[in-house]
Parts: C-alpha cells; structure tokens; sequence
C-alpha cells in the first residue's frame, strides 16, 4: 500500500492491476506520463456516477506538484521501473482520504 502526498491511498491490488495495466501497454508511450481523472458528477442524468479514466499525457506544461513517482510499478524488459502518475488537483480533491483497488481486474475506488 502506498499513501501520495496529496492524500490518496494506491492499495497493494491497485498497483498489482497498474502492473500488468502497463505490462500489455508496453512501452509505445515513452516520453509520456499516465494521467488518472476521477470523474463524480454531482447532478444531471447521471448524477451521482462517478468512474476512472486513464490517458497518456505530454510532461511538458504538467505541475510537477501533480505527478508523483511510483517505484517498481512498471516493467521493462522483465526488470521493474518506476511510473510516473500524474492527478489533476481535481482529481487530488476527489480521491483525497479514498483508497484505488482493483477487484476482478477492474480499478475501484473506495
């Protein structure tokens, strides 16, 4: 289990998922970082929904505050690296004091 800095908790299953996650993306996104937004709409048709979506974003112009490194996570060629993860600060606020899981290789808050 790891805690960030800003509050969100990453647990063991998580990190397990984001393992083989980048294991099958491979390295084709080099020169990226993955960026993680949580999305909770609050009103409207789907009020009360909230999911995760992942991309791969250029570090250039990111806060370097909203990145955070994750030792070991990623794999290449068989030997563990770290991955870099970047979290909005709307995202930070909407994680902050959550935990990311992952059941049935799916990412879950909680």
């Amino acid at each position: 289990m790891i805690r960030l800095r800003c509050g969100v908790i990453l647990t063991d299953s998580f990190l397990v998922w984001l393992r083989e996650w980048t294991a099958l993306e491979g390295t084709s996104h080099q020169g990226r970082v993955l960026a993680l937004e949580y999305v909770r709409c609050l009103d409207g048709a789907r009020a009360g929904q909230a999911w995760l979506e992942w991309m791969w974003v250029k570090r250039s112009g990111l806060s370097e505050h909203c990145v955070f490194r994750l030792d070991g996570v990623a794999t290449e060629k068989n030997a563990p690296v770290p991955l870099d993860l970047y979290l909005s600060p709307h995202s930070q606020n909407g994680l902050r004091w959550r935990f990311l899981s992952a059941q049935n290789g799916q990412p879950s808050v909680g």
